[in-house]
């Protein structure tokens, strides 16, 4: 249903109507975990963007809903490089101006190259370093299996330590202070996130490169690889700590 909804999406503008009126929209609203469902081949939304001239319109709309800029499908390939290797300069410009990194995988660069993607060349040409002033600032988890993680999350500075990890430190006879700045490592400025209703968070660990979500206890229960700027939306990036076969998907929201 997302894909389908997608290609309707730029039809159903240029028709004019409203982004709110627009299938995708509707969709989304009814189901916003879909904005980093996984399809055929471990696509995101924003990777189905990539396939066509059409679908790259709905990649800023996806990207404001929380669709993960920096995902990797099974091919390790970020929406970046489907739109180089389509030549989609409108879905490229959407991505890189939201923070995407121009230098992932392959990089883009090369795959726009063996693709003679002119218009996506100049686009990359603009953005020779990721933009920085577009971090996230909240994320929304969704499980059903682990209720206790779901929610909203909001971005807190690196000089607060979340209240589950001092707990933590404190019950192993550790200096949370320095635990902390040698854990933590999200980012540019070290940012976590904290849950609004209770004292689960969301972190990046400097030591493992993983990112942690942690529950209201301190303990942790998933974790995924994925780069310290970007946590990860889609629910193959993640894995739960006890060993199950569930895990979360995330809406992550940037300024």
């Amino acid at each position: 249903p997302v894909s389908e909804a997608i290609s309707k999406f730029h039809s159903e503008m240029r028709s004019g109507a409203a982004e709110a009126d627009t299938t995708l929209a509707k969709l989304l609203d009814a189901h916003p975990d879909l904005v980093n469902d996984v399809a055929t081949g471990g696509a995101s939304p924003l990777h189905t963007c990539g396939m066509s001239r059409s679908n790259q319109h709905a990649a800023a709309f996806l990207i404001a809903r929380g669709a993960d800029v920096a995902a990797t499908d099974t091919y390790g390939y970020t929406p970046l490089d489907r739109m180089a290797s389509n030549n989609l300069a409108v879905g490229a410009d959407a991505l890189l101006a939201s923070g995407a990194e121009p230098d992932a995988h392959g990089p883009p660069f090369d795959v726009a190259m063996d693709a003679e993607a002119k218009d996506v060349l100049a686009v990359l040409e603009k953005y020779e370093e990721r933009v920085v002033d577009k971090p996230v600032t909240k994320i929304v988890v969704y499980s059903e299996v682990e209720p206790a993680v779901a929610g909203t999350y909001l971005r807190r500075p690196a000089s607060e330590i979340p209240e589950g990890f001092r707990d933590v430190c404190v019950d192993n006879g550790w200096d949370a202070d320095a635990t902390w700045r040698k854990l933590n490592g999200g980012g540019e400025d070290g940012a976590w996130f904290k849950k609004d209703a209770d004292a689960s968070y969301i972190y990046f660990n400097r030591a493992d490169k993983m990112w942690w979500i942690d529950g209201p206890d301190g303990l942790g229960v998933y974790k995924g690889v994925g780069p310290d700027w970007a946590p990860m939306g889609m629910s193959t990036a993640w894995r739960a700590i006890d060993g199950g076969s569930h895990a979360p998907t995330l809406a992550i929201y940037r300024a």
